[in-house]
């Protein structure tokens, strides 16, 4: 689930006592556990808190029976390897070694969810950086291949080529993120610690360049 409160405020430390009370999510899920805790405790759900910002008229509640039995949208973390030390980042914390993960499970991965049918968007990225990972452009156009609808990453694009840029479009990518916090050589290197602004810039630059070349119509950019 979708944890409301970070700050270890006492909402959060009530929930962590009892994590099966509540299961909350960004597409709007959420259990019988959370009604009872609402009639249980009114005023004092972290999840009460967070709804006060949705309209549930526009993003309806899905029940648990009607939830399917596969995930809609797939997130496998290619690599939790990182260059970088971005400020909003929790990196610095993470305690797992770090390694990229191989192509005979992420193909096994993306076998499952072929066959299961029904997974919409397959994102690769988590931790790291998704491009630290030298068949990133394979595992996009193999998940393509098993006829995953919409793929999808986000990347700083510190490291990103002119040819990675080109073995990503012609791959099928279909979405990608630039995560950029400054306007300013200055602002921006001071956020995204260990990159270098006039770098990462040329080098999106290079893919906007790379895909009218190419005449592809994706993938589609956003910027954070």
């Amino acid at each position: 689930g979708y944890g409301a409160y970070a700050d270890g405020t006492p909402e959060q430390v009530q929930l962590e006592k009892h994590p099966s009370r509540v299961a909350f999510s960004w597409f709007g899920r959420r259990t019988p556990g959370h009604r009872a805790t609402q009639d249980s405790a009114p005023g004092r759900c972290p999840l009460c808190f967070v709804g006060k910002f949705f309209d549930e008229s526009l993003m309806p509640i899905q029940r648990p029976e009607d939830v399917p039995d596969f995930p809609r949208f797939v997130h496998v973390e290619n690599t939790n390897a990182c260059p970088a030390r971005c400020i909003m980042c929790p990196m610095d914390s993470m305690t797992r070694k770090t390694g990229i993960m191989g192509t005979d499970l992420f193909q096994r991965l993306v076998r499952q969810c072929a066959r299961h049918g029904g997974v919409e968007q397959l994102h690769l990225h988590g931790f790291g950086e998704p491009l630290a990972d030298k068949a990133v452009a394979a595992k996009v156009a193999f998940a393509k291949d098993q006829g995953i609808p919409y793929t999808y990453m986000v990347t700083t694009a510190n490291s990103l080529s002119e040819k990675l840029a080109e073995d990503l479009v012609t791959a099928g990518l279909d979405g990608i993120k630039f995560s950029f916090y400054g306007m300013t050589a200055e602002t921006y290197e001071r956020n995204h610690r260990r990159l270098s602004f006039h770098r990462t810039v040329a080098n999106i630059e290079t893919f906007f360049r790379v895909r009218d070349e190419l005449g592809a119509s994706g993938p589609e950019v956003r910027f954070q």
